[in-house]
């Protein structure tokens, strides 16, 4: 296990989380309408999220357990999966539990664009206080937000700490010496880009990379990958409103999707809107970009979510350079997509 060395303020030693996501354990009684203005708080818990340095998942771990104590009326977690090497794939709630309306994020499914989960990390933290407070009480009331702030677990430990972050496969640990490239890893531990493994255009993939590697390799079948398996089956646990993927980099929202429907693509253009509205970045429309580039890769989650699923989708690309490079950044980030998924919740 990697240590970090920060100190909490809350010490957590250890983090189970076990129950199923969508159910939670914690409810409102009787009518939930006004459920936002009968749990104002007149304060909330210090920062718990940093976004001065390096972010990792045993950080990101400790993070979620003191978020879910500091607000257990508006918190919940649960695991969707293990990695290959055995860490736990979180997955953090936000918001009202009788939400009528739920709406899926994922972040860092990319190891080395790890940036990504500090980002929403972050968000958590300020909605959950901001509904704790009162503030965003149309959003509470109306939609809930289930977030896997870092989907490739493994991956993001490979990228901060190289061959160290499997300790206990001797097999990885060479795999990834012998494979390099450790700062612009993209894939899993086992070598799979896991946005080029999902079910959807997997066959017709190619991009010249045929065996295990650090980004681009799409793995021996579609949905070979336990990662892969985990945000598919939270994806198709509830009736998602609407899918969000975060990425680095290019402030740039991508949605629609060749083969869409007109009310998809008509849906996931207005998610895109709202993103852009309070964000501040450019949208681009996937089938416009396929359709200049004659370049067509699926395989991702939002192409399988969209064309899968048959539900709204956008990928966010976020600020304007990779780690380590993005650190000095990370805040000013954060700051330009924070309202973004209250401008979301005014869509329902």
């Amino acid at each position: 296990m990697i240590h970090k060395t920060r100190v909490k303020k809350v010490l957590c030693q250890t983090v189970s989380i076990i129950v199923c996501c969508l159910t939670l354990s914690v409810c409102f009684p009787g009518d939930t309408s006004n459920a936002a203005e009968n749990m104002v708080l007149s304060t909330s818990p210090a920062d718990i999220v940093q976004m001065k340095s390096t972010y990792t998942y045993d950080e990101m771990m400790e993070d979620i357990s003191e978020l879910t104590q500091a607000y257990p009326n508006v918190v919940s977690a649960c695991s969707i999966g293990n990695t290959a090497l055995g860490r736990s794939i979180p997955c953090v709630s936000i918001g009202n539990p009788a939400a009528p309306y739920r709406i899926m994020v994922q972040a860092s499914i990319h190891a080395r664009e790890y940036i990504c989960t500090q980002v929403v990390m972050n968000m958590i933290e300020t909605y959950a206080k901001r509904f704790v407070t009162g503030q965003n009480a149309d959003m509470y009331n109306k939609v809930a937000f289930d977030v896997v702030p870092m989907s490739n677990p493994d991956g993001v430990s490979i990228v901060q700490f190289g061959a160290a972050s499997a300790p206990n496969s001797p097999a990885t640990a060479d795999f990834i010496n012998a494979t390099g490239n450790i700062s612009s890893w993209k894939a899993n531990a086992m070598g799979v880009d896991l946005n080029r493994n999902f079910n959807i255009g997997w066959d017709a993939i190619n991009q010249g990379v045929y065996t295990p590697s650090y980004a681009l390799y799409k793995g021996a079948s579609a949905c070979s990958e336990a990662e892969t398996v985990a945000l598919e089956s939270q994806a198709q646990s509830y009736p998602y409103a609407a899918y969000i993927s975060y990425h680095m980099k290019g402030n740039i929202i991508y949605y629609d999707e060749p083969g869409n429907t007109a009310q998809n693509s008509a849906l996931s253009a207005s998610v895109a809107r709202a993103i852009a509205s309070t964000s501040g970045y450019k949208m681009k429309n996937l089938k416009s970009c396929i359709s200049a580039t004659g370049d067509v890769v699926q395989g991702g989650f939002t192409d399988w979510a969209q064309l899968a699923l048959g539900r709204p989708a956008v990928t966010v690309e976020i600020g304007s350079n990779l780690p380590p490079t993005a650190q000095s950044s990370a805040n000013s980030i954060y700051k330009s997509n924070l309202d973004t998924w209250a401008a979301i919740s005014k869509l329902y």
